[in-house]
């Protein structure tokens, strides 16, 4: 009856011990498939980063971009005022030049008919 209560002592250590084994094997198991998991989620996210990266780039550059057109919108528009005051500028000044000119007309044509009044009492007398 001691034998074979050793005996079954043995087989229920070795039963337990089967079962630790098992019971490690399954943990080690879990933790490798944990690390699988987070192995793939970094992976994931790192592909997910490298596309954000991506895309602030593509930002930054159509940002660059609209700037720049911005910036050559409003030196077009400075050169159009400058041609268009430049324009006025010639435009009164013509005018300046033709007043001018009328006015030299008016006081040559006021001398000539002075002068034909003076010739016209000249023969008078």
């Amino acid at each position: 009856a001691k034998r074979l209560s050793t005996e079954l002592l043995k087989k229920e250590e070795e039963a337990l011990v089967a079962k630790e084994a098992k019971l490690e094997a399954e943990r080690l198991e879990e933790e490798q498939i944990g690390r699988k998991e987070q192995e793939q989620q970094l992976a994931e996210a790192k592909e997910r980063l490298a596309e954000e990266e991506r895309r602030a780039e593509e930002l930054r550059l159509e940002a660059e971009e609209a700037k720049r057109r911005e910036a050559e919108r409003i030196e077009a528009e400075r050169l159009e005022t400058k041609r268009l005051e430049a324009e006025e500028e010639e435009r009164l000044e013509a005018k300046r030049l033709s007043t001018e000119l009328l006015k030299k007309e008016e006081e040559a044509l006021v001398a000539k008919e002075a002068k034909l009044e003076a010739e016209r009492l000249e023969e008078e007398q």
